[in-house]
């Protein structure tokens, strides 16, 4: 992957050398002029929230001390988002991991006015945009089988580890017919030498700070940490035809699929959004 300055990369040259190639790039203060990076401290969105009507939100708390990602002992549900952000404002420093694992932005809602289209983007067709928000926040390792990704980050300092799709095999996946086919069952935040596979994967460490954007190309693994008060915007598009190749990670997206697609017809479901977090 490499790092750009916003003003070295056009539209054209973001799809054609980077979305085209697959290829993952940092951009440096692409998106600081959003008025969110000045705005969106906890006790913002706390007031902004409580004004506006209080919410359900998605949430979930990863434990840092197990060699290998037990999805039965994740703690995951809803919760008030009015909670959440009271008590990021009351620390939103110190304190356990409080994370919103994304939720929808409609264009229709004022905050909406606080970012904008990111000028690399003005050529692909956005279809969806997810907040991401919280204090200590840990992500699970995971790769997005069929959609690419922009992640801005707004608030705070965010690390991403980032793994080519080479690097997959080498990751101990779940299973492929799991729900869970996206995702790597090593613990990033517990210790290397219990998982000795990972050591032969090679990887590389970005930060973001706010107004910096990370292109999540399609297949590529990520593992997100936030420290401290923590917002990043994630825009999402489909990718096109030829963004598609032929490779093991393109194989295990595509029967992935077709096994989510087969639960989702047995259970009733419909399709849902972006798999995946950011």
């Amino acid at each position: 992957m490499t790092v750009a300055s916003a003003g070295s990369v056009s539209d054209s040259m973001f799809v054609s050398r980077y979305v085209r190639t697959g290829t993952a790039v940092v951009v440096k203060g692409v998106v600081g002029d959003w008025p969110a990076l000045r705005r969106w401290t906890p006790g913002y969105l706390a007031d902004f929230t409580a004004a506006m009507g209080d919410i359900d939100v998605p949430y979930r708390s990863t434990p840092a001390g197990l060699p290998q990602v037990d999805m039965q002992r994740i703690e995951r549900g809803t919760t008030s988002l009015l909670n959440v952000l009271q008590e990021c404002a009351r620390s939103p420093r110190d304190g356990p991991e409080v994370y919103v694992p994304g939720m929808d932005l409609p264009a229709a809602t004022p905050l909406a006015g606080d970012i904008g289209r990111p000028e690399i983007l003005s050529s692909v067709d956005i279809y969806a945009t997810s907040v991401f928000l919280g204090r200590n926040t840990r992500c699970i390792g995971h790769f997005h089988p069929r959609s690419q990704a922009l992640l801005c980050q707004v608030q705070g300092v965010k690390q991403v580890r980032m793994f080519s799709p080479e690097a997959l095999g080498r990751l101990d996946l779940f299973p492929v017919w799991s729900d869970g086919f996206f995702r790597s069952r090593f613990n990033f935040y517990g210790d290397p030498a219990d998982h000795p596979p990972f050591a032969l994967a090679e990887g590389q460490v970005v930060e973001l700070h706010p107004g910096d954007a990370i292109f999540l190309p399609m297949h590529w693994l990520h593992v997100p940490e936030g420290a401290g008060w923590n917002v990043s915007v994630t825009h999402w598009w489909r990718p096109d035809r030829q963004d598609w190749r032929i490779s093991a990670a393109s194989l295990r997206s595509a029967v992935g699929i077709g096994f989510e697609m087969a639960r989702q017809r047995r259970d009733g479901r419909r399709a849902e959004g972006p798999p995946g977090e950011s």
